[in-house]
């Protein structure tokens, strides 16, 4: 099996550029074989996952739905021991990790956080995000 890691480096304060060794280093320790791929800006890791094929779960790209993963609370050891499963598609046997399909999820928070997906200030809680299937074009 070959792994595909899809990374923003400047993603959730640069945690993607910080987190990405700890997760070669879990992978190389595991002997799983992977390739990491660079998100340039926001919408160029739909473009990556599209020329990938990328399918966990049965999740895709194109289907109209969103693939929502829910981890509840882990610790850093729990998390590094369920990153090689969220590759192979099995993290969600972990009980912490719910996943959930949907086009429309309204997320709430105490406090109020501000969502930022692939390091993008995207908008701040509560809010509704909806799926528009086949609104986003590229080349």
């Amino acid at each position: 099996m070959k792994i595909a890691l899809i990374v923003n480096p400047e993603a959730g304060g640069k945690k993607g550029g910080k987190l990405l060794p700890v997760i070669e280093k879990k992978l190389v320790a595991h002997n799983i074989e992977y390739h990491t791929y660079i998100s340039l800006y926001h919408e160029h890791i739909i473009k990556l996952t599209s020329e990938l094929e990328i399918k966990n779960y049965d999740a895709r790209i194109d289907d109209g739905f969103m693939d929502i993963l829910v981890a509840g609370k882990l610790s850093r050891t729990s998390l590094l021991a369920t990153l090689p499963k969220i590759f192979k598609g099995t993290h969600t046997s972990n009980p912490a990790v719910k996943h959930f399909r949907a086009k429309t999820v309204k997320i709430k928070t105490w406090p109020d956080k501000t969502l930022l997906p692939d390091g993008e200030l995207f908008c701040s809680t509560p809010t509704i995000i909806n799926v528009h299937p086949k609104m986003i074009r590229y080349l």
